[in-house]
Order: structure tokens, then C-alpha cells, then sequence
């Protein structure tokens, strides 16, 4: 069977793994895709446009998911990434693109400990601005002792340019990622001073 993924070209978004993410779809082209997607179970990427042709890109193929759907057939959907794949050739180009594609396996070993913890309580920080964080406290801690998760929220959350947040997604290697992120997010934006002392991974903020 057919490795086939939709493309979903949006400026200033990109699927990343294991993160739901929502989209208001609007264009009747992509509220075809997203029902497509829904009948077939058929991966969507959201990925940023450079011209149009996407060939050997790499990204994220995500699930939709339908929230709500209105009487004039806009919907609002949540797509979470669940692998990273290479497109590989266009099948299709009308209503919407669409690509065969391989799978890219990457290296989850992790090393660095000590920076994965930095960013778990440099991202601990940062979240627990955000509203409702008290009700989603035990939710955000359980997904924190994930590796793939701190790595791919630091990037959402943290990483404010979409193509530095591309160059991160691109990365096969998890130790590669966290160091990359270090050094992203150390001189330019933040005082990591307060963390130079990190939790180990299992303890609770």
C-alpha cells in the first residue's frame, strides 16, 4: 500500500511530533483534504512553503482530528504529528498536493541529560504563564518526562522564527536537537542562570 500524505503549505506553522495543534481551515480546497483525510485516514503535513514544489522536504505527517464543523463547511481541526517523513514524489496537484513519501527514523538516544533538564525547567517556566496551566498541571508534568516532548514544545513554544523552528524538525538525532537548542536559546533570549542546577528527569517541578 501507498505511502501518501497530504501538504498542507501555511507560512508561519509546521506539524511537529507528538504536539495537537489547531487550524481554522477555511479554502474549500483544504476542507476537501481534511475530509478526504477523514474517510482514509490519509497523514496531513503542515509545513512552510519555498515555491511550490515540495519535493524531498522533510517534515511531519500528522492525524486531523475534527472539532467543529460550520454550516458553510469551514471547520476547526487539531493535527498532531505522529511521524517524520521525506516526500518523495507529487501525486497529485489538484484540488490539493499530495506526496508519496518514506519514513526517516531518528536517533532518540539521549546523552545530554543534564541540558534535556535545563530545557524541561526552562520550558516549565515559560509554560506556567500560560492560562489554565493550573488545570492542566499533572497533564503538562506527565508529558514533560518525555524526551520527544520537551524537545518539540521547547521548539513550539521557545523557538520564535519558523525556519530555525524547520532546521530543529529536520535534525535526526535527539542529542543533536537539545544541543542545537542550547545554543539557540541561551545567548539570545534567556538567562539560563537560574537552571544551571537541573532536576533530575523523573522529579516534579
Amino acid at each position: 500500500m501507498e505511502q501518501l500524505c497530504s501538504v498542507f503549505p501555511l507560512y508561519n506553522s509546521i506539524t511537529l511530533k507528538k504536539i495537537p495543534l489547531p487550524y481554522h481551515v477555511f479554502e474549500q480546497k483544504y476542507i476537501q483534504m481534511m475530509n478526504d483525510s477523514f474517510l482514509t485516514n490519509q497523514r496531513v503535513a503542515v509545513i512552510p512553503p519555498r515555491g511550490t514544489d515540495f519535493n524531498n522536504r522533510i517534515c511531519i505527517a500528522g492525524i486531523p482530528m475534527l472539532l467543529q464543523k460550520y454550516d458553510d463547511g469551514r471547520m476547526d481541526v487539531v493535527i498532531t504529528g505522529v511521524e517524520k517523513v521525506r516526500l518523495v514524489e507529487q501525486t497529485q496537484t489538484y484540488p490539493y498536493m499530495q506526496y508519496k513519501y518514506e519514513k526517516i527514523f531518528e536517533n532518540e538516544k539521549v546523552t545530554l541529560k543534564e541540558d534535556l533538564s535545563l530545557l524541561r525547567e526552562l520550558l516549565w517556566s515559560e509554560i506556567s504563564k500560560q492560562p489554565h496551566f493550573e488545570t492542566q498541571k499533572a497533564q503538562l508534568r506527565k508529558i514533560l518526562q518525555d524526551p520527544e516532548s520537551i524537545i518539540n514544545y521547547t521548539t513550539l513554544l521557545l523557538v520564535r522564527n519558523i525556519q530555525e523552528r524547520e532546521k530543529l524538525m529536520v535534525i535526526n538525532s535527539f542529542d543533536a536537537k537539545v544541543k542545537t537548542l542550547i545554543d539557540t536559546l541561551a545567548p539570545k533570549r534567556y538567562d539560563l542562570s537560574p537552571f544551571l542546577h537541573p532536576i533530575i528527569m523523573d522529579d516534579h517541578p
